[in-house]
């Protein structure tokens, strides 16, 4: 289980891929993480910074990620590792194929899947409260009983 803190700037974590990875030993390898929330199944998509070269033989992945493009909500995700080649949607040689990737977006081209693990994202819960000032304070609200 990888652990993503919201009040660490930058954190160093490690992982290990199911398969070895053959994109990132290339230049112009990248890598991004898809956290998907277990609870609402809402997803987080965050480009990380690769800090080593991985190998076949050390396929050991070290990566930063800074905490401003974590998902606020604390909790359980699951976290699903791809490799591919960096693509920018105008610097690409066949962008007609990847019309639905938005101009200056950041992509992997040749993507593939190398690991699927389980996160906890220690983040704020913060909920907003509305205060409501008018004088029709009507409303429902549903009671389950159990």
């Amino acid at each position: 289980m990888v652990n993503f803190y919201n009040y660490v700037p930058v954190g160093s974590h490690t992982i290990y891929p199911d398969v070895t990875p053959i994109y990132l030993t290339n230049p112009s390898g990248s890598f991004k993480i898809e956290l998907v929330q277990d609870l609402d199944n809402s997803t987080k998509v965050i480009f990380p910074t690769l800090t080593n070269t991985p190998t076949e033989f050390t396929p050991r992945i070290i990566f930063t990620v800074p905490s401003g493009s974590l998902p606020r909500n604390k909790g359980q995700y699951t976290m699903y590792t791809y490799e591919g080649i960096d693509g920018v949607w105008n610097q690409i040689s066949n962008e007609w194929q990847l019309i639905s990737n938005e101009w200056d977006q950041t992509f992997l081209t040749n993507e593939r899947l190398i690991s699927t693990d389980r996160a906890w994202v220690e983040g704020v819960n913060g909920v907003t409260i509305t205060q409501y000032t008018g004088t029709n304070q009507t409303g429902t609200y549903t009671t389950y009983n159990l």
